[in-house]
This record gives C-alpha cells, structure tokens and sequence, in this order.
C-alpha cells in the first residue's frame, strides 16, 4: 500500500486542474 504517492498524485493532479481550469 503506499498512501503517500496516492496523495501525492492527488495533488498533482488537483492544482494541474486548477490550472487548466484557469
């Protein structure tokens, strides 16, 4: 299980969105 890079692609992906979306 490895929760962190989970997190951490969650992030990734959350402000990349936000860029896009902007």
């Amino acid at each position: 299980m490895e929760l962190s890079v989970a997190a951490k692609w969650g992030y990734i992906a959350a402000k990349m969105r936000q860029c896009f979306d902007h």
